[in-house]
């Protein structure tokens, strides 16, 4: 798995062998994401909007695509140079 967080949303690449075994692996990240911050905000209730946008990487190509484009993402919060993004407070 391959991720970035922004202060906005996440970008998961996840592998898996077919759509039931994603569907209940993402699941369950889910659950223990919202939990976890949840726990560290002293808060309850919903976390997660709604939406969402998945995407199949059909080919190695689409693939190295995206995981390039989730590490320059995350060099460039890392850095603070994200026009788009900024990075959370550490």
């Amino acid at each position: 798995m391959c991720f970035v967080v922004t202060t906005e949303h996440v970008h998961l690449i996840v592998e898996a062998d077919d759509k039931r075994a994603l569907s209940g692996g993402m699941h369950s990240v889910t659950i223990r994401i919202a939990r976890s911050i949840n726990a560290a905000l002293e808060r309850a209730g919903r976390f997660w909007a709604d939406r969402w946008h998945g995407r199949e990487l059909d080919s190695r190509r689409d693939a190295g695509r995206a995981l390039a484009e989730a590490v320059a993402l995350g060099r460039a919060l890392e850095a603070g140079k994200s026009r788009r993004f900024r990075p959370a407070a550490r």
